[in-house]
């Protein structure tokens, strides 16, 4: 009998322990694999041109190169920036 209470307890505890590490562990790889697989969607979409080009912001930054000149024709580009926290991903350039 004492065997069998003793095999419960280190049952219960395994099983507690199995729990945290899950949710330590498991959770960031769960959403980091979910995040990577939402960022490939969402660069496919937009090398197919599935977009709506009215939702999309016209951000102007200022570029101090004299050499370049005036070009009112948008290329495709990728990469990002962050303003106050939020990420924002190039489309056109």
């Amino acid at each position: 009998m004492r065997s069998t209470n003793l095999f419960l307890k280190k049952s219960f505890a395994i099983l507690l322990l199995s729990i945290q590490v899950f949710n330590i562990c498991g959770y960031r790889l769960f959403f980091s694999l979910k995040e990577g697989y939402a960022d490939k969607q969402m660069i496919a979409s937009i090398n197919n041109y599935n977009y709506n080009e009215d939702e999309l912001l016209q951000i102007k930054i200022a570029l101090n190169a004299p050499y370049i000149q005036n070009n009112n024709n948008c290329e495709r580009y990728d990469g990002s920036v962050e303003y106050k926290g939020v990420q924002y991903n190039y489309v056109k350039r």
